[in-house]
Parts: C-alpha cells; sequence; structure tokens
C-alpha cells in the first residue's frame, strides 16, 4: 500500500487517496466549485463528519458530490455506487435530505403537510417526470446511489483504508 496523499478542495474537506480508495471527508456547500476548479479525478467514498455544522453551514451537504460523482466522473452512466460512511443516524438524516432535494416529496409526506389532493397530485407528477430513471423508466431511488457504511466501533473497512 502507497503512502496516503492528503489534500484540501475547500475548506472543511479533506481528500486522502492511497491510490486504490479516494476519500472525501466533509462536504461543505462550495465543495462543487473546489473540484471543478482541480479538475480532481473523483472520489469512491464519503464520509459525514461528526463536525455537522460550521459557521453556519452545514458540513454534509451531499447534492453536490453525488452530482459530481453521478454526471461528471460518469458514476451514474457506469453503474458504480459511492461508499457513504458515517454514524448510522447521520447517513440516515442526509440520505433522506438527498432523497427530498434529488426525487421530491412522497405521498405520505405531501399528506402529512395537508397539501390539498390536486397541488399534491400535481407535484407528485412533477417529482416523477424529474427523477432520474433507470432504462426501463423506473425511478432510481436515492439509496440505490451508495453503498451504505455505518461506522461500526468507529471503524469502517474499506479495500485499503480503514
Amino acid at each position: 500500500m502507497s503512502k496516503p496523499s492528503v489534500t484540501c478542495p475547500a475548506d472543511g474537506s479533506r481528500i486522502v487517496s492511497d491510490g486504490s480508495d479516494t476519500i472525501l471527508f466533509g462536504q461543505p456547500p462550495d465543495i462543487l466549485k473546489a473540484l471543478l476548479l482541480e479538475k480532481s479525478p473523483g472520489f469512491n467514498t464519503l464520509v459525514l463528519t461528526d463536525i455537522r455544522e460550521k459557521g453556519g453551514c452545514l458540513t454534509n451537504n451531499l447534492e453536490f458530490p453525488i452530482y459530481y460523482f453521478l454526471f461528471v466522473i460518469n458514476g451514474l452512466a457506469e453503474g458504480r455506487k459511492l461508499n457513504l460512511v458515517g454514524d448510522e443516524t447521520h447517513i440516515s438524516q442526509a440520505v433522506r435530505l438527498l432523497r427530498l432535494t434529488l426525487n421530491g416529496p412522497v405521498e405520505s409526506e405531501l399528506k402529512a403537510c395537508g397539501t390539498e389532493p390536486a397541488l399534491m397530485k400535481e407535484w407528485l407528477e412533477v417529482a416523477d417526470e424529474l427523477a432520474l430513471k433507470r432504462a426501463d423508466g423506473k425511478v432510481i431511488q436515492v439509496e440505490e446511489f451508495f453503498n451504505i457504511l455505518p461506522f461500526q466501533d468507529d471503524v469502517v473497512e474499506l479495500d485499503s483504508l480503514s
């Protein structure tokens, strides 16, 4: 195993790479801009940090790194999954937020908010139309983009790094 290299693409984040695994720690809002400016070759793992907010900004914004993974480095086209590492509760919350931002709310959530039936129908149709889909037309659920790896006794084993 080669000695890992560490870079800092944006405040609040680090990329650690050993040639096999490339891990992005922390996902501040400006991470996408930093990755694009650096022409980063990508990553195969995201680690949600235990510091969730810094200076009023959420540090585990998954929207931009997942867009980068899916569309810039072709994870979606190649059918690859991104390793998502973190505390089980934090992973659940981040994935739920990502599901809302990518695929929109589901019927039960709209009902719980007291959404009028006609408006609910319209929003669900729009969400379905805009959602990412497989070749067969079925919506890709957000969880399908990830290999979810919660910490077990503060450790997660990857192929070459732990």
